[in-house]
């Protein structure tokens, strides 16, 4: 769950989990997996797996991968690519799936914020952790998201090992 959404889902308001969920901020992007080149660099030969283009006066830098160079399963078949914050539309009939969702922005504050939630964890009496990908430090993708979760599984794993070590004295 989002730390957004999380935070509205604890029954402790004034808890620093909660306190620190509510920190995080985010932001709405958008994706567009499509066919059209356009959205490439004009010469073919600067075409990179990644591609970041900033247009003069767009709102933010465009970012389009070109999936083929990074899925070996693509690697035969004709240019599929995926943009993030198109400053440039694809045309309709090369779009093959939109998808809206919202991003941590990292920030000062949640950086703060995610050293206390990282500290929540070692709380022998914890019955909530988290994970996704604002709850790691870097880049907010899927790989945040994931060190996050290994990260919870193992603090999962030593307060059950504690609790069962108390059991059976």
């Amino acid at each position: 769950t989002q730390a957004n959404h999380a935070a509205s889902m604890l029954q402790d308001d004034e808890s620093a989990a909660s306190t620190a969920l509510r920190t995080f901020v985010y932001e709405d992007s958008r994706v567009i997996v499509h066919d059209d080149s356009r959205l490439m660099p004009a010469k073919r030969r600067d075409w990179a797996a990644f591609n970041h283009i900033l247009y003069p006066g767009g709102p933010a830098p465009m970012s389009t991968t070109w999936s083929n160079r990074i899925e070996h399963s693509l690697a035969r078949h004709d240019p599929v690519f995926q943009t993030w914050c198109p400053s440039v539309e694809p045309r309709p009939e090369s779009v093959r799936l939109v998808v809206d969702f919202q991003r941590p922005v990292p920030t000062v504050e949640s950086n703060r914020a995610l050293r206390t939630l990282i500290e929540l964890e070692d709380d022998p009496t914890r019955r909530v952790w988290f994970c996704g990908s604002y709850a790691d430090f870097g880049v907010p993708l899927l790989e945040t998201g994931i060190t996050a979760a290994q990260r919870a599984i193992a603090a999962i794993a030593r307060v059950e090992a504690s609790r069962t070590a108390r059991d059976h004295q």
